[in-house]
């Protein structure tokens, strides 16, 4: 009876350990990518996603911050990824870079929307 409890002490410890550290490498293996504004308009919505999914996931943008025309933005996104970039302006028109990034992993990752990005 004792080794059973010893063993399974060990063992959760051990797991423990294994899933800390995998969350430290995950957080770990993100990026920053810059999303930079030169369109002319203001940008209300931002979304970053993985090319491989059907859906644009959540907003990046704060309900109440705007991507004014020149300014940039921040996220962070998975490292050895590529991504699809959709902006939308003050208008509802959308901005699109798709497959976009560096399986490198080496940054820094810039990615400047202009008038030739709409949709």
């Amino acid at each position: 009876m004792r080794k059973k409890i010893l063993g399974f002490s060990v063992l959760a410890f051990f797991f423990t350990f294994v899933t800390f550290f995998a969350c430290v490498s995950a957080e770990a293996s993100n990026v920053n990518l810059t999303i930079i504004n030169n369109t002319g308009y203001q940008i209300y919505h931002v979304f970053v996603s993985s090319p491989a999914s059907n859906a644009w996931g959540n907003d990046m943008l704060r309900s109440d911050q705007i991507l004014r025309n020149g300014d940039q933005f921040v996220v962070s996104v998975p490292n050895g990824s590529r991504w699809d970039i959709r902006l939308i302006d003050e208008d509802g028109d959308s901005y699109t870079k798709w497959n976009w990034g560096s399986t490198t992993g080496s940054g820094p990752f810039r990615a400047t929307f202009t008038l030739n990005d709409i949709d």
